[in-house]
């Protein structure tokens, strides 16, 4: 190694104690020495496999699942056979992983004569390109579609499948040896969707007193897993800290007779509330700054509050108060036509509890779930969305009679402060602008990003995340702040890259003003501005205009910090870039008055993006300089000149899964002062 690269890595790790704090640091330096040293291998071995174990009591998973004789008449046919087909699909050993396209199951991976603590999850031993490829199918969400599937239709043929399934995956996956058990939070969750589905298929003829034997024998190792490695979960306090603590309170519920179980109770308890009170924020956001991880933690807090809820233990005023506020974030995110929200964030396509036969983006599922919980309020009316709650006990006798734009207004009511959104009700569009103040490590350089979205479309989205660990250039790459819809300084990103999940130096962003501006005819006004420039001398504030006649418009300001020095001025590259749907497009140049016009057909009518660059000189006149535009799909340049990044001009609805788009961007050299211009004008054809 040389000494540059020591040198970098010592300056990292100064800079993430400053940072992250010591004893986060310390916590995962901790984890480290146990890998390096042996002791996981020592404390993980044959000997510590637990023979015989208690008896798995599932009463408290019984409490709150529904009886199906008769069903709930939004329960359609249509939806019952949607189920089915989806576990006819697992049958054949294909699986929608992600929420995408089906894809194989993969239950034999390779690398399962290694002890866990000797695999790294980046191994190419293992012979696949991204670990959570293998983890997914080691989550066994498709066992509780199987599960689903037969206590609607009473089909043995899906409750045979689930225990041929299993017992395969169990004979590949021996105890903490392989790629599966490298993570508790991928035990934690396995156990939950295992207990789960072993409720809803006790009655079955396949679930014979061996297999549920062997389940059960399992299952202890799987709890047994979690509370060794707590240190690393703690260190990361994100959502691996709630789902192993849930974990563990889930394990003590069905395994009352163990002689750890009381501990795994105190342990999971005490967690979880740390977790959710120090993760959730006032304002209803999430620690990791996404929306997917936002709903997995309150899948997670369903989960939990449905078990507290057989043993009739109450949930902290704090805890539930936090949640509440999260679930009326997320709604306010919520596309109203569509159900999907923006794609904030790292986005693995986690849905650890797939209980509804609604598409992977659509959030109402988890809303009206979490509604019901946390709110006490049917945020919707009844609809396929409903299933979530029916299967998780929360879908009760109580109806609200009143229209659902009253019930939703009452969930507003109920939300602190909010996200920076506009909603044009005139025009069907709304948007949303990022900017946040970090108090945990954001996953994303996306500060000021912009989100327009039109009568149930993302017209201006995230690319996503595609995948984490794919060989380069696909392995994180669209995390950095040039593939969002934001301006970028000298080609340099908002904040300093310094691993896989983690950046460091966070760009704060400030929310000086928003709301209504004084002429009528502007609906919404919103602004924000960042410091991740500042090393550089650069301010960046955007401010955001709705107007009455369904236009909106964007200024982004560029000022220097050190603007009355003048022998600090310099010229400095500002590049604004758009991330668009995939659609038919028309360019647009106007050299003479510096503006560029790109012209979009859409099924609903025609998209106008316009971009012009204004700047004052000294005796305040404005010079116009034509901005330098590219446009590229897919990785193809087709506007522009030179090599386009393989990455650009792509977009990642879900994990693994990447789709083109139209990457627009408009670059100029200058001196600052000075403002870019964004018009969008949605034209209904």
């Amino acid at each position: 190694m040389n000494t540059g690269r020591i040198w970098r890595r010592i300056k990292i790790l100064f800079k993430s104690i400053q940072q992250l704090g010591l004893r986060r640091v310390g916590l995962f330096g901790l984890h480290r020495l146990g890998i390096l040293s042996g002791y996981y291998r020592w404390r993980f071995s044959s000997r510590s496999l637990i023979r015989e174990a208690p008896p798995l009591q599932l009463d408290a998973i019984r409490s709150f699942i529904p009886g199906n004789d008769p069903l709930p008449p939004w329960l359609t046919p249509e939806i019952i056979a949607k189920t089915v087909a989806n576990a006819d699909e697992i049958l054949h050993s294909r699986y929608r992983l992600f929420g995408g396209p089906a894809a194989e199951l993969i239950l034999s991976p390779s690398g399962t004569d290694q002890h866990w603590s000797r695999l790294d999850e980046n191994d190419a031993s293992l012979g696949i390109v991204d670990i959570k490829q293998v983890w997914e199918s080691g989550r066994f969400g498709w066992a509780i579609v199987l599960a689903r599937a037969y206590y609607l239709s009473r089909d043995e043929r899906y409750a045979r499948g689930f225990w041929e399934k299993f017992e395969l995956f169990l004979h590949s996956n021996p105890e903490y040896y392989g790629p599966n058990w490298i993570s508790a939070q991928e035990v934690a969750l396995r156990l939950i969707s295992l207990t789960f589905t072993l409720a809803l298929l006790e009655d079955s003829e396949h679930t014979t007193s061996s297999r549920r034997a062997s389940a059960v024998k399992y299952l202890v190792s799987h709890a047994n897993r979690i509370p060794a490695t707590l240190i690393y979960a703690r260190a990361q306090n994100n959502n691996h800290l709630l789902v192993e603590a849930v974990g563990l309170y889930t394990a003590a519920l069905v395994f009352p007779g163990h002689r750890d179980a009381k501990n795994w109770s105190r342990l999971g308890w005490y967690w979880i509330h740390k977790a959710l009170q120090g993760q959730i924020f006032s304002d209803g956001s999430y620690a990791q700054h996404s929306t997917n991880y936002h709903r997995l933690m309150l899948q997670t807090a369903l989960w939990m509050t449905a078990l507290a809820k057989s043993e009739n233990r109450q949930i902290p005023d704090e805890s539930w108060m936090l949640l509440r506020k999260a679930v009326a974030w997320l709604w306010s995110l919520m596309d109203r036509e569509s159900g999907n929200v923006p794609n904030l964030g790292p986005n693995d396509g986690a849905l650890i509890l797939p209980l509804s036969t609604c598409a992977f983006s659509d959030y109402r599922p988890v809303i009206q779930a979490a509604g019901m919980a946390f709110l006490n309020q049917q945020v919707f009316v009844d609809g396929s969305w409903n299933e979530e709650a029916w299967w998780l006990g929360y879908l009760d006798e109580r109806r609200f009679q009143e229209d659902v734009s009253v019930a939703l207004s009452k969930v507003a009511e109920s939300l602190g402060d909010s996200p920076v959104i506009i909603r044009d009700p005139y025009h069907d569009s709304w948007a949303y602008l990022r900017c946040v103040e970090f108090n945990s490590r954001p996953g994303h350089a996306d500060q000021l990003h912009f989100d327009l979205w039109w009568r149930g479309k993302n017209i201006a989205l995230d690319a996503g995340t595609y995948s984490y660990n794919a060989p380069r250039p696909w392995n994180n790459v669209l995390t950095q702040a040039d593939v969002h819809n934001t301006v970028t300084v000298d080609g340099y990103d908002q904040m300093t890259r310094a691993g896989k999940f983690l950046y460091l130096d966070w760009a704060q962003c400030e929310v000086p003003e928003a709301g209504r501006s004084e002429d009528p005819a502007i609906l919404g006004y919103a602004v924000g501005q960042h410091g991740g420039y500042r090393w550089l001398g650069v301010i960046h504030r955007r401010e955001v205009f709705c107007w009455d006649n369904g236009h909106w418009v964007l200024l982004d300001h560029l000022t220097p910090t050190n603007i009355r020095n003048r022998n600090a001025i310099r010229e400095y590259t500002v590049r604004l870039h758009w991330l668009v749907l995939d659609l038919p497009w028309e360019l647009n140049l106007d050299s003479d008055a510096g503006v560029c016009e790109i012209r979009l057909q859409n099924t609903e009518g025609m998209i106008v993006l316009r971009i012009s660059r204004q700047r004052f000189t000294e005796d305040e006149r404005l010079a116009i300089i034509t901005p330098k535009v590219e446009i590229v799909r897919a990785g193809e340049m087709l506007y522009g000149q030179g090599q386009a990044p393989a990455w650009r001009g792509w977009r990642s609805p879900t994990y693994f899964a990447k789709e083109p788009a139209l990457s627009i961007s408009a670059t100029v050299t200058t001196e600052l002062p000075m403002t870019l211009r964004s018009d969008w004008k949605l034209e209904v054809g």
